[in-house]
């Protein structure tokens, strides 16, 4: 696949889907696994209301995948409104955007994704600490 720039082409259908920002995450990030057939596209979005329904998810995708010019069943989408706070923060930290509606919206999604990782430390160390206890007690 060759690489291009598709951000006028996204943003028209963020707009369309009332998106306040689209980012892409993943290996689809390094060109030179594009080149590969088995390869897959993540896009992550976060709509502006919560009441994004099973449809307009099919059809951001057929949208996305008509613009990449990749079948349906390669393009992920991961809605940022539903999706856990370690997929946000992988999404926050290792992604780039392709639709910032405001210019700060994926600032904004940064730190909120580094403030949930924070807040949750204590608790995945809790955990884990108690499943040590329960291995050792076997």
């Amino acid at each position: 696949m060759e690489s291009r720039n598709y951000n006028s082409q996204i943003a028209k259908i963020a707009q369309k889907f009332g998106l306040s920002l689209v980012v892409q995450f993943g290996s689809s990030l390094d060109d030179s696994k594009l080149e590969h057939e088995e390869s897959d596209i993540d896009i992550a979005f976060l709509p502006k209301n919560n009441d994004f329904t099973l449809k307009q998810l099919i059809d951001l995708q057929y949208d996305l995948a008509v613009i990449y010019g990749l079948l349906e069943d390669k393009i992920d989408l991961v809605n940022l409104k539903r999706t856990s706070s370690l997929l946000a923060y992988q999404v926050a930290t290792k992604g780039v955007a392709l639709f910032d509606e405001d210019g700060h919206r994926f600032n904004e999604f940064y730190v909120s994704s580094l403030r949930e990782k924070i807040d949750e430390a204590d608790l995945y160390q809790l955990q884990n600490d108690l499943l040590n206890m329960k291995v050792g007690a076997v």
